[in-house]
């Protein structure tokens, strides 16, 4: 819903970009100077959805 890409994928796609938008957020933000968090909270909630953002994002340039 946030990259305006609800309709066009399915629920495996959302669950596969949520794992690994954890993964990259986890990665890309002490890049930037932020700290990744750990454990389950709304911080880490907001790492994956920054991540998955960030996967879409690079996602369309590829392949539009």
């Amino acid at each position: 819903m946030v990259m305006g890409t609800n309709r066009s994928q399915g629920m495996i796609v959302d669950i596969i970009l949520g794992i690994l938008g954890g993964a990259v957020g986890n990665w890309l933000l002490p890049m930037l100077g932020m700290n990744a968090g750990t454990g389950f909270n709304l911080y880490s909630l907001f790492v994956a959805v920054v991540g998955a953002s960030v996967l879409i994002f690079i996602g369309r340039l590829l392949f539009k």
